[in-house]
């Protein structure tokens, strides 16, 4: 099974616990990590592979913006892209998202299929 170290969902840090830095331990918990990694990565953000993540906003190593600009439809497909390029992922099962005009913010749950069968479900907002 694949590894990575494990970053902790609530501050965004490695988990260092007793000083040791904790590795997943399940393809559910990689495939997890390696999604909201993806989902919350803007293309062009990340000066060493500008085509990694996806393309929310305008900047100077992507010229697509879809937030704001383009139909939810094509922001879907955009993020449904993203999702089947995490390795870990072979399929989505089910998928919603909604655009709160007010805050500005994209909510995204999901189910998918890891490569080992598993399901897993997804829940994030990106802003």
């Amino acid at each position: 099974m694949p590894m990575d170290f494990y970053i902790d969902p609530l501050t965004g840090d490695i988990d260092l616990t007793n000083n040791i830095a904790r590795r997943t331990v399940s393809v559910e918990e990689l495939a997890r990590q390696q999604v909201a990694i993806t989902l919350n990565t803007f293309r062009g953000e990340w000066i060493y592979n500008t085509i990694y993540g996806v393309p929310y906003l305008e900047n100077d190593y992507n010229d697509l913006q879809l937030l704001g600009k383009e139909s939810q439809n094509l922001i879907d497909s955009y993020i449904n892209q993203a999702i089947l390029s995490v390795e870990a992922i072979s399929g989505i099962t089910s998928y919603t998202s909604t655009v709160d005009e007010k805050t500005r913010k994209m909510s995204i749950s999901f189910k998918a299929t890891t490569r080992q069968g598993e399901l897993i479900s997804f829940d994030t907002v990106i802003d």
